[in-house]
């Protein structure tokens, strides 16, 4: 008689089958315990570790859920987000490069003075970074670029029979630095005229 709650009814395609009575074999539900830890200051941000050391309990969730999340940093103009391209990649740069401090700015140049050009002015408790510099001259001359009244390049030949008639510089990752307060000069050992650009931006030191 007990079989007749396992026999298959093809009339409608079901099967009779007694109630089960013990359920011990299936899991308990678990109660869902949230806690929520509250920031109120970016030095609380900071010492998020602190925080989490405070809390009596890591409560860890079985529930995925989606999120929007915004990823920041602290720079030395206060907390920045980081951005990303449409593709998900985070926007980074190699330290040291141009920054939101760091504005490239143009100057040009024409002259035919023996004495010093100033091509980029001082400006006090910064330093010039020059990352392109581009001229022509109109004759033989030779050419020493200088911070301030201090040569940092040697005498360079141009004009002359064989020699270029002018310069393209693309100093990019390695920018000609002038000392800080110092401006960015140029002098000519002859009365000729050289005429250019130079791409630059300042930083403090």
């Amino acid at each position: 008689m007990q079989d007749l709650f396992y026999s298959f009814d093809p009339g409608t395609s079901t099967t009779r089958a007694p109630m089960p009575t013990d359920f011990r074999h299936l899991l308990g539900w678990a109660e869902k315990l949230e806690r929520f830890l509250t920031i109120h200051t970016h030095e609380e941000m900071i010492n998020i570790n602190e925080q989490l050391n405070q809390t009596l309990n890591l409560q860890v969730s079985n529930i995925i859920s989606r999120v929007i999340a915004q990823l920041i940093g602290l720079t030395d103009l206060g907390w920045r987000t980081i951005k990303a391209t449409p593709e998900g990649a985070l926007k980074v740069a190699i330290d040291g490069l141009l920054s939101d401090t760091r504005t490239l700015k143009y100057a040009p140049f024409r002259s035919n003075s023996i004495d010093p050009i100033e091509i980029v002015g001082a400006t006090a408790g910064q330093k010039i970074h020059v990352v392109n510099l581009v001229f022509t001259v109109t004759g033989a001359v030779a050419v020493i670029l200088y911070s301030g009244t201090d040569p940092i390049s040697g005498a360079m030949d141009f004009g002359d029979t064989g020699e270029p008639k002018g310069a393209v510089i693309p100093l990019g990752l390695g920018p000609i630095v002038c000392r800080t307060g110092e401006a960015f000069n140029i002098d000519l050992d002859a009365a000729v005229y050289i005429s250019g650009f130079c791409t630059y931006y300042k930083q403090l030191a």
